[in-house]
C-alpha cells in the first residue's frame, strides 16, 4: 500500500492507474482488482506476483514472466 493511504484511497489510486491504461489492459486491471477483493485472506506479496503470471486462457503460471518486487510510483 502507498504510504499515507488509508484502504479506500489506496484502491482509488489503484483504479485511477488502471485507468490510465486501455483496450484489454483495462479489462485486465479490473479483472485482477475484482479477484483480489473476493480473496478470503491477504495474499503474501510473493503469492501475488505469482498469482499476476497466469495468462489468459491459461491455468498454470509462467514462472518466466513473475513481476518484480519493486515498484516505483
Amino acid at each position: 500500500m502507498v504510504e499515507g493511504l488509508n484502504l479506500k484511497d489506496a484502491y482509488g489510486a489503484t483504479l485511477e492507474q488502471v485507468k490510465e491504461h486501455s483496450g484489454e489492459e483495462i479489462k485486465l486491471g479490473m479483472e485482477a482488482l475484482m479477484w483480489i477483493s473476493r480473496l478470503e485472506r491477504l495474499l503474501q506479496l510473493d503469492e501475488l506476483l505469482h498469482a499476476l503470471t497466469v495468462e489468459t486462457g491459461s491455468t498454470y503460471p509462467d514462472t518466466d514472466n513473475v513481476p518484480s518486487k519493486r515498484r516505483h510510483f
